[in-house]
């Protein structure tokens, strides 16, 4: 009955190792369904990818006992040849219980992909975050808080020349950048905002409707939408929709443009 168990567990974790190599080669190189056919992005890639390595991390730690006594005869051989008595002895108990050893190498494996999973996404993130702003941002320099709290406006005021006594400086152009978010239906959305003169030459964005330049429109708060909100909205360029801040309440602005990016 043991035995038997024994090729029942080593059955599954073969299939499932296998499997989840399929499936991570699969995302690599497959095509997943998706509109048109095409792949459907990161989001669905790194999912796939994410169920084949923990089919294959299950696997290989159902497989333990099996592949411990041929991994530790070979990775152990230089150790018993030149390390004497100390490396025969450590190789024969590696070898002798195998479910121990396995047990072992299980929790090291384990401990080693979550640590390597960490440092992949945040590298990602990483990554990701400095593309989206060296494709959106077009300005030479960003002034940014090491801090959530992020610091005064007085400081753009003055690189800005705004004050009296300006900051001596051979900047082109300035905009302060703020952050802020409204409600729509009960649903919670971000706005950035910018200066509507030098703003506008300092961010790339990808426009599908309207203009960049219609931020400078002064009769009514101008505003672009993202084409996501504004398909889900019904909104057009050109409408006058109200929106409902924290502080301020409700508000009037006109739609000056929809992006995309």
């Amino acid at each position: 009955h043991s035995h038997g168990n024994y090729r029942r567990r080593m059955a599954v974790g073969a299939a499932m190792t296998a499997s989840g190599i399929l499936i991570v080669l699969y995302s690599l190189f497959g095509t997943l369904p998706g509109s048109d056919g095409v792949r459907t992005g990161f989001s669905l890639d790194v999912a796939v990818m994410g169920v084949g390595a923990f089919a294959v991390l299950i696997g290989t730690t159902m497989l333990g006992p099996a592949l411990a006594g041929p991994i530790t005869a070979v990775v152990g051989w230089p150790f018993a040849r030149f390390a004497k008595v100390t490396g025969q002895m450590a190789r024969t108990s590696s070898q002798r219980d195998v479910h121990r050893t396995a047990s072992t190498a299980s929790a090291l494996m384990i401990g080693v992909a979550v640590i390597t999973a960490m440092v992949i996404i945040l590298g990602s993130i990483r990554t990701s975050t400095l593309g989206a702003i060296e494709d959106t941002i077009t300005a030479d320099l960003v002034v940014a808080s090491t801090s959530r709290a992020g610091f005064t406006p007085e400081i753009g005021r003055l690189l800005g020349g705004e004050l009296d006594d300006p900051m001596p400086s051979t900047l082109e152009g300035v905009s302060r950048v703020q952050a802020g978010q409204f409600r729509v239906d009960d649903g919670i959305h971000f706005l950035f905002a910018l200066n509507p003169r030098s703003g506008a030459e300092m961010v790339r964005i990808d426009m599908i409707g309207g203009a960049v330049s219609n931020i400078n429109d002064a009769d009514i708060p101008v505003v672009l939408v993202h084409d996501d909100l504004a398909i889900a909205q019904g909104w057009k360029v050109g409408n006058t929709i109200e929106l409902e801040f924290a502080e301020a309440g409700f508000a009037k602005v006109k739609i000056g443009g929809i992006y995309e990016n």
